[in-house]
């Protein structure tokens, strides 16, 4: 009974932590790595978490990886929450961007239940070597917001597409009514709907309607209004006129 209570407390305590702002980089480590290492730790949550925390430290996916081990020898085969479990950590490895994971995730290609799960973490891991610096970046970070608000302003900031799309996401689900966030999508916005027509351009500018239409201040309603008549993507002109019907 003891060793559950412990359990249970430390997972409460773990849970709370992760919405929490860090006071350093390490502390933000730390917290992930007590959530990874206890057995009633909500994994799952973290796992999504790590798609845009910016940690890359191995004494964190050293753990993550010695779990997936371990789960994909105890799932069952035929529990959807198992298999999801084990495809969410095989996702995490991805998220570390150290192609160290990479023989540990292809091991998991082979296997018909999780091959697109490893395939997609197997191209993360190239994409994350590129991001997480830029995602933990400290050198232009205010006070005035929270850690995880600059992580977000440093993925709007970036000049990779796929980081902004990133980042518009994390606005859309995680912060619609921030200020400082949603000025930044509709800079990026008007910066580019006149031009943008590839497929992951339209993607990302896609993600910052998507923000600026949750948001529902009239001012992001003039941008949107201005994208609908005016984008040079028909399909984002589509998203901009849908967002404005909402």
């Amino acid at each position: 009974m003891a060793r559950i209570m412990k359990g249970f407390f430390a997972t409460v305590f773990a849970g709370l932590a992760i919405g929490a702002s860090a006071a350093t980089p390490e502390d933000d480590l730390q917290r992930y790595i007590a959530v990874f290492e206890d057995d009633l730790g909500n994994h799952d949550k973290a796992v999504d978490d790590l798609a845009w925390k910016g940690i890359s430290d191995t004494r964190l996916f050293d753990i993550i990886e010695d779990r997936l081990h371990e789960d994909a020898q105890t799932a069952r085969r035929r529990n959807k929450r198992d298999r999801n479990h084990v495809a969410r950590m095989i996702k995490a490895l991805g998220f570390s961007g150290q192609s160290k994971y990479e023989p540990s995730i292809s091991r998991y290609a082979s296997d018909r239940a999780y091959r697109s799960h490893a395939e997609r973490a197997l191209s993360n891991l190239r994409l994350y070597a590129k991001w997480n610096p830029v995602i933990a970046d400290r050198s232009t970070w205010e006070s005035a917001y929270s850690d995880d608000v600059n992580r977000v302003r440093n993925m709007l900031s970036s000049n990779d597409i796929g980081l902004q799309t990133l980042g518009a996401k994390r606005v859309h689900f995680g912060h619609p009514a921030e200020p400082v966030l949603l000025d930044l999508v509709s800079q990026r916005l008007l910066e580019c709907y006149k031009t943008v027509a590839d497929a992951e351009g339209v993607e990302a500018a896609g993600w910052m309607v998507n923000g600026l239409g949750k948001a529902g201040d009239q001012k992001y309603r003039v941008v949107l209004k201005e994208v609908a008549d005016g984008a040079a993507s028909d399909k984002l002109r589509s998203r901009a006129a849908k967002a404005l019907d909402r």
